[in-house]
């Protein structure tokens, strides 16, 4: 192996790794997001019940910070779901640059394979020429 192929060899390693990474980050923001549109469930619930038409001026202090709970959790997914749509793109992209390269591997190791096959089909009809050979004479 020369130098070059030791280096394409730990990039291809790096690259999987961070693949591995990323998908670790898009498991953490699954649970997240989870996690906010349970919260989100259980603040709209709270601004539904606040929401009565004649409350008083606290009541209605309440409800106007439950609707911005609400629309804050909302952004909050919102932003999440945009991460996520970030780290899928940049997953699509390492995952390209991988495959080509895992591909090529796998054909030289076909390749190869084969290379062997055919010496070894060869050595294997020379020694049935040689062995007819010398059980002639």
């Amino acid at each position: 192996m020369n130098l070059w192929q030791g280096r394409k060899r730990v990039t291809d390693r790096a690259r999987v790794r961070n693949i591995v990474d990323l998908s670790g980050r898009l498991a953490d923001l699954d649970l997240k997001e989870a996690e906010a549109r349970r919260k989100l469930g259980t603040l709209e619930a709270v601004a539904s019940e606040n929401a009565q038409p004649q409350g008083t001026t606290v009541l209605r202090k309440w409800l106007a910070d439950d609707q911005q709970a609400v629309k804050d959790q909302r952004r909050l997914i919102e932003a999440i779901q945009e991460e996520r749509e970030d780290l899928w793109r940049v997953l699509g992209q390492l995952a390209a640059s991988v495959v080509p390269a895992l591909q090529v591997r796998a054909a030289l190791a076909t390749a190869r394979a084969t290379w062997a096959l055919v010496v070894f089909t060869a050595a294997l009809i020379g020694a049935t020429i040689v062995a007819a050979l010398i059980a002639r004479n």
